[in-house]
């Protein structure tokens, strides 16, 4: 009786050790599964265990990890850079609506007296200055335009990164919380899973798009760098 289940203890030991060296294995390639229907040659294409399939699981969560950090804090940063900008909107609207009236009270004219003190005349002064000279304290058009048009730019760079990370990260879960997700998938459906595991690229990709769609120095600089070759 001690004698089998030793033997039994033992058979199971050998076959943890025998997994996990097939596990461990180096295997770097990867392996096209066809079916025997299929004549033409084309099949399905999966990955094979990695490796060091742990240290594989421990750099997807990192990645993904860092993912969610560097995209709260971008979220979080354009959240108080929004908030910025409608305030000074905001300003900005009060400023051209006392503006106005200032406008409509200066043009009205003012009864004539026999006796003008300075101090009768100083309220609507102010205002003709203020009139002609602006007020004080706003930022210039030009300035506040520029600045917005790169805030957007900035953003949209954001997005696309945030855009184009999801579908890789979303992919690696499943391939690792569904076993074998890539080798069970269909031809059609194991081509758009390489295609979106690699999706993060796409911003790399991106990013001069949107830099010589919203940038006209960045459009110039490059019809510069064309012409020169």
């Amino acid at each position: 009786m001690a004698e089998g289940t030793l033997q039994n203890v033992g058979e199971v030991i050998t076959e943890l050790v025998v997994n996990s060296e097939v596990r461990g294995r180096a295997q770097t390639d990867t392996e096209v599964t066809y079916d025997d229907d299929q004549a033409t040659g084309f099949g399905k294409r999966c990955l094979v265990e990695m490796a060091d399939f742990k240290m594989f699981a421990i750099f997807s969560i990192s990645h993904l990890a860092f993912f969610i950090i560097v995209s709260s804090v971008l979220i979080f940063t354009y959240s108080l850079i929004g908030r910025k900008v409608w305030r000074q909107n905001v300003f900005r609207e009060k400023q051209k609506t006392n503006r106005r009236t200032l406008e409509v009270s200066s043009a009205v004219p003012e009864p004539s007296t026999s006796t003008h003190s300075p101090r009768s005349n100083g309220v609507s002064g102010r205002s003709q200055r203020q009139v002609e000279n602006g007020a004080t304290g706003n930022p210039k058009p030009e300035t506040s335009s520029s600045l917005a048009k790169t805030t957007g730019t900035l953003f949209m760079v954001t997005l696309a990164y945030i855009l184009s990370a999801i579908p890789h990260h979303l992919l690696s879960i499943l391939f690792f919380v569904i076993p074998n997700f890539d080798c069970n998938l269909s031809l059609i459906g194991s081509q758009f899973f390489y295609v979106f595991i690699w999706s993060y690229m796409i911003n790399s990709t991106l990013n001069p798009f949107i830099y010589g769609f919203r940038d006209t120095r960045f459009r110039r600089e490059m019809k510069l760098i064309y012409r020169k070759y």
